[in-house]
């Protein structure tokens, strides 16, 4: 298919691009995971990240089966690549396209309709720029949309291999990440038009949920150990944190305003979707084939409610809702061409705003793959000299909790805050086992963070390996 072909082309564009640019310290811990399992062993029940100290670095974290496939591709292609992640991605992505696209024909029987949906999915601009990115999220994605796809099937012709294959995706969907959980909701009415309401009293129902939902609980329960064993994680369960259960940011209208203008109507629908979805939104085409679609939209309309802060921290939080909101611009794509099919000014109105749409997206993707570059990125001069100075001996990096420069310069040890870099802080890295301190001195902030970092540059001059007015590399063995 066209549609798939391009956007496959579109995401695999700068493929080997460096770990840097939006959204790299969700990159960097992605790929540092992988790296490990293809170092350290296949193990994937202990992924390890890079900022675990002297420690073997297990992190409590959500299933790493994207991290682990992408390891596994190390293996074959012979060596740690960014090409291995991303070509992952986008064929993950292109594939959640495709069962997206097949969920919406087998719904509605519209070709038009499937085929406007899926153009808004594949081309939003944020779906192709993390549709290329070292991210799980396009691996999760096809799971959610391929699971609803082969429960779609079961609902309609009975088939066991259907119903299998929709527990499977969806299971892994939700072990991958735990929000989208949320499917949920439009699952269950497809079970309810399967079985009916009674639906929960049949052993059936509560098969799939045990295949979905006990895999998920073991995982979760085993990461937690393990966070619990080495003190790291990536807060799966931080309530009221910059995840979920942030109520006051959900009746603060910035918040909504945020949210629907900056981010879907900007960089999901690029504007000219937003009119297209409000006429599908509210037409009355398809009123049966649609509630499947009703409900998915119930469901993200949740998700966005109690996963607030992540969806307002994180653009790609916002890739599952744009399953709903592509379906609901294909729909008012339709219901448009088929209303003023007779018209001599329909084909190249439709015609412009889809060009608007790919144009919109090419050039938001330009943009934010221009800063995907290495040589250009500030830390780039203290990472050639760190991979020099450091070795494999364990450092302490200056770098406000972003793993990037860690990844980058391939060094194990801990972040650090500039506010913790104190002339005390330093005499007790050596007895933490650090040998070294690195940083980017426009970190240290304000008069008082460029005077604290020149007190302990002057207090311990002789350790000071490399000094000048960007970045700065002290040891600190013996001390």
């Amino acid at each position: 298919m066209t549609i798939l072909a391009l956007a496959l082309a579109i995401r695999l564009y700068g493929v080997n691009s460096p770990i840097v640019g939006v959204h790299s310290w969700r990159q960097a811990d992605t790929a540092a995971i992988s790296r490990n399992f293809y170092r350290n062993g296949f193990d994937i029940l202990r992924p390890q990240i890079d900022w675990g100290g002297i420690s073997a670095g297990y992190v409590e974290c959500e299933f790493p089966a994207y991290q682990y496939l992408v390891a596994l591709m190390y293996s074959i292609t012979g060596g740690v690549h960014e090409f291995s992640g991303r070509s992952s991605s986008a064929i993950f992505s292109v594939l959640s396209a495709l069962f997206f696209y097949l969920c919406v024909r087998a719904e509605t029987k519209d070709e038009t309709a499937s085929l406007a949906s899926l153009l808004f999915f594949a081309f939003s601009p944020c779906a192709v720029l993390f549709g290329r990115a070292f991210m799980p999220e396009p691996m999760m994605l096809m799971c959610l949309s391929g699971g609803t796809y082969f429960l779609i099937r079961w609902s309609r012709d009975g088939r066991e291999l259907d119903f299998f294959l929709s527990a499977a995706a969806i299971a892994l969907g939700i072990m991958m990440k735990l929000p989208a959980a949320h499917i949920g909701l439009p699952l269950i009415f497809l079970f309810v038009r399967r079985m009916g309401t009674g639906f929960i009293f049949t052993a059936r129902a509560w098969l799939y949920a045990s295949l979905v939902l006990v895999p998920a609980v073991m995982w979760y329960y085993h990461a937690r150990s393990l966070g619990a064993e080495s003190g790291l994680t990536f807060g799966i369960w931080g309530y009221g944190t910059d995840k979920w259960g942030n109520w006051g940011l959900v009746v603060s209208a910035d918040f909504w305003k945020f949210i629907l203008y900056d981010r879907l109507t900007v960089k999901f629908l690029s504007f000219a979707g937003v009119f297209f979805a409000l006429a599908g939104f509210f037409s009355v085409a398809f009123a049966n084939e649609r509630r499947l679609f009703d409900w998915w939209a119930a469901a993200a309309f949740a998700y966005l409610v109690i996963v607030s802060g992540g969806n307002y921290n994180h653009e790609y939080y916002q890739l599952p809702i744009l399953f709903p909101l592509s379906f609901y611009a294909g729909l008012g794509f339709s219901a448009i061409a088929a209303k003023y099919s007779g018209s001599v000014w329909l084909k190249p109105v439709l015609a412009a705003m889809v060009l608007f749409l790919l144009s919109y997206m090419a050039v938001f993707y330009l943009f934010s793959l221009s800063s995907e570059n290495l040589e250009k990125y500030d830390e780039y001069p203290l990472i050639v000299m760190a991979k020099k100075v450091c070795g494999k001996d364990p450092v302490v990096c200056v770098d406000n909790q972003n793993p990037t420069l860690m990844y980058l310069a391939d060094l194990k040890g801990w972040h650090a805050s500039p506010l913790e870099i104190t002339p005390d802080f330093v005499s007790k890295i050596s007895g933490r086992g650090g040998r070294y301190l690195i940083g980017m001195k426009s970190y240290f902030e304000g008069a008082s963070g460029v005077k604290r970092l020149e007190e302990i540059l002057t207090r311990y001059k002789k350790s000071v390996i490399f000094d000048n007015d960007k970045f700065f590399i002290m040891a600190t063995g013996g001390l």
